[in-house]
């Protein structure tokens, strides 16, 4: 892959993975990607290591729990390397997933 190209990634159903790039790649994750109105989670692992997730929702949320959907102004720019990485967690018969660009 090269500078520009696009990456994406989405879980089976109910599925889980990690999104950690090669060596000396880092990509920008544009787009969070969903099924499911409340559920999915992401973790953060390597240097960017959290215990609590931030879910990823198709639909509004009052709970006050750290949604995505929630930054709904904000920008959802996330650039990730090999030691700043995510986990995916798609919950029961959900999928979940991101979109982006390589940038280095």
């Amino acid at each position: 892959m090269a500078v520009g190209d696009v990456v994406s990634q989405i879980s089976a159903t109910s599925g889980t993975f990690t999104f950690q790039p090669a060596a000396s790649v880092q990509v920008c994750i544009t787009q969070f990607i969903t099924s499911s109105q409340y559920n999915d989670n992401m973790y953060g692992r390597g240097n960017i290591n959290t215990t609590n997730s931030i879910r990823i929702t198709g639909g509004g949320a009052s709970s006050g729990d750290p949604h995505i959907s929630n930054w709904a102004a904000e920008s959802h720019k996330f650039f990730l390397d090999n030691s700043s990485y995510l986990y995916f967690a798609a919950y029961s018969s959900q999928r979940c997933g991101f979109s982006g660009i390589q940038t280095a």
